[in-house]
């Protein structure tokens, strides 16, 4: 949400300063928030091992990019996959991932609600030794 491509093709929500990447539901009281992105955990495999400390996870997560228009919808997975794919990040939470990578994407349709939906999903490694707390 901190990246500007994203911010810039999911916009604000109307009366808000709230960027439109809800975590697991689009949570909006408005009606009209295409275009938005979903994000969710979809896994997690803790890293265990004789040179783990335990404190490692490989966790993938799935991002769904809603828009009425199919070329709104890639373009927002394009802004995401450059912001997301091969980086390492910390969070303002503290939160630290060593590498996060692209696994899949692919194109869909949510018949409910009339949109388009790319699909694309993530691994990273988080290191939670090196959570503030």
């Amino acid at each position: 949400v901190e990246d500007a491509n994203v911010q810039a093709i999911s916009g604000l929500l109307r009366g808000d300063s709230t960027y439109k990447v809800f975590p697991v539901v689009n949570m909006a009281k408005e009606g009209d928030t295409q275009p938005y992105i979903v994000v969710f955990k979809s896994t997690n495999n803790p890293v265990s091992g004789k040179d783990c400390n335990g404190f490692l996870d490989n966790p993938q997560f799935t991002v769904h990019c809603y828009a009425k228009n199919f070329r709104t919808s890639e373009t927002m997975f394009e802004a995401v996959r450059a912001t997301l794919d091969n980086k390492q990040a910390t969070t303002n939470a503290g939160y630290k991932f060593n590498w996060i990578r692209l696994i899949t994407d692919t194109d869909g349709f949510d018949q409910q609600n009339e949109l388009f939906v790319h699909i694309c999903n993530f691994e990273c490694e988080v290191d939670y030794s090196y959570v503030a707390t």
